[in-house]
Order: structure tokens, then sequence, then C-alpha cells
């Protein structure tokens, strides 16, 4: 076993198969009591983190095949891994390793889906002019954590039947068959002027979401990931009012209405605001 060798150990995305090729030495001539050809073993490894340090690693995968020398080389196969994480392949032709094994090996998240991806926080609090910071993290089908940007994240309001052109959109309809996040047509927040939404790639798997409102109130935030909804359900966030702002307050009250009579009090009333019209 240690005359052969392998090449072309590469890392596995998770849910998917990887091959490698195992090179074999020229073949020597057959003892001849020899009856079985050599099995060649191959197994993924990983630590195992539920038994105390120093335990023997948990097996992920292994799969056997009779070792063929009907060519210089051989094509092996192993998978799929779920888990993303370092793992360990070993190659062994009858219980010994072949030359290099273990291998060390890296699992790689799959592509992000919505469904799992989800707001880090569930409930945000923000003051109306103010920039909330909303963090997504995004995650693949397997639940691994993804560690690389490039997916398509946007963040919509939780309630399209708000605006009527949504709600006609929404209405129509839908082909038979469709779940219930498919029969919702998601869109950007109707956004009122001067107020906006940014999402940002963090290269890492998580993406940070800048919310910027004027009005408040409280509004539900969907996260997608390529329009897919997540299953963590809506961010909750809580817009108060600005700071007091003089010029946007409005005096009103019987001394503003009427004349005043004397020895009568007179009272004189102020609508707090702040600077973009909400009440204080």
């Amino acid at each position: 076993a240690r005359v052969c060798w392998c090449t072309a150990v590469a890392d596995v995305v998770a849910g998917e198969h990887s091959t490698f090729t195992l090179h074999l030495p020229p073949k020597p001539d057959l003892p001849p009591n020899w009856q079985r050809p050599p099995k060649v073993c191959v197994q993924v490894l990983r630590e195992n983190r539920k038994h105390a340090p120093g335990a023997p690693p948990q097996v992920e995968f292994s799969a056997s095949q009779q070792l063929v020398r009907t060519a210089p080389t051989m094509r092996l196969r192993y998978g799929p891994i779920h888990t993303a994480g370092p793992y360990l392949l070993a190659v062994t032709i009858d219980g010994a390793h072949v030359a290099g094994s273990p291998f060390l090996l890296t699992c790689r998240p799959a592509p992000p889906v919505g469904e799992l991806s989800s707001f880090d926080n569930k409930q945000v609090g923000v003051r109306a002019g103010e920039v909330a910071v909303l963090l997504i993290t995004t995650r693949d089908r397997y639940d691994n954590k993804c560690t690389y940007g490039g997916a398509r994240v946007s963040v919509h309001d939780a309630s399209p039947e708000a605006d009527a052109d949504r709600l006609a959109h929404s209405l129509q309809d839908p082909p038979s068959g469709l779940s219930p996040a498919e029969r919702v047509v998601y869109h950007e927040m109707m956004l009122d002027a001067g107020e906006a939404i940014e999402v940002t790639d963090r290269r890492d798997g998580t993406y940070e979401a800048r919310v910027l409102l004027m009005r408040a109130g409280t509004r539900r935030l969907i996260g997608c990931v390529h329009g897919v909804p997540f299953d963590s359900g809506a961010l909750v966030l809580v817009v108060s009012a600005a700071a007091l702002h003089a010029p946007s307050c409005v005096a009103h009250g019987d001394a503003l209405e009427c004349f005043v009579v004397a020895g009568m009090p007179s009272y004189l009333k102020l609508r707090a605001r702040d600077a973009y019209g909400n009440a204080c």
C-alpha cells in the first residue's frame, strides 16, 4: 500500500460527491497462493466531539471495493458529506494506508437557501432619521453557515397587501401546487421621500441591511435569498420619534382661536413634533 499514492484530492461541497485518482505501481508477479484481489477502502473521518478528547474519530463516509489491476490508476469516489468543516480522508489497501494517507479535507457549505437563512435579531429599535443596521446570516440546505458571499439577498415589506398594486398582483390566480410562501409576491418597500434600504454583501456569508426610515411606527421586514423568504419569520423594526424640533411644532388652543377675556384664563397648547412630522 505504501507504494501507491493519490492525486486530485480536493475539497468537497456539502451534499456533493468528489473523486480522486489512486495510482498503482507496475503489476508484480502474483504469488502462487494468491486467491483474491486486495480491498481498497475509502473513509471520511471527523473529530468525535461527543466523547472525551482522544476518542476514535467519527466515520462520516465509508466505502470499499476490490482493487482493479487492469490499469495503472483507479478513480475512487466518496460522499456526500452534509456537515461543513475539516475532515480526514483515509485511503487503505487491506487495512494499510497508501502514501500520504490520511489526507486533510475540507467540506465547504453548499449555496445558501432562503428557508434556513435568518436575521440575527427578531426586533430592532431605532429613532426616525437614524440608520438601523440589520445583520443577516445565510445558511445552506443542510443548515451550515455559509462562509462566502455572492447571494442575492434583499429586504422587503412583510405586508404586500398594504399597497394597492401589490394586492392586485398577489390576488392573481396562482398556478396550482404552490406553497403559501410561493403564492405571496414580495416587492421592495414603498418608502417615503428620504428613506432608503441598502443591503451590503460582507463576503463572509453574512449581509448587512442599512435601513433609514423617517416615519415613526412599527415595520415588519421580510428577508429573502434569491427571492425565497426566511422561514424564521419577519423582523420587527420599531421606529420612534426623533428629538423635538421647534419649527415643526404646532401651537393651538382657545388662546389662538378666540378673543381673550380679561380675568379669564386662556390656554395655549403645543403639538410637539420632530423634524419629520412625527408626534413626540
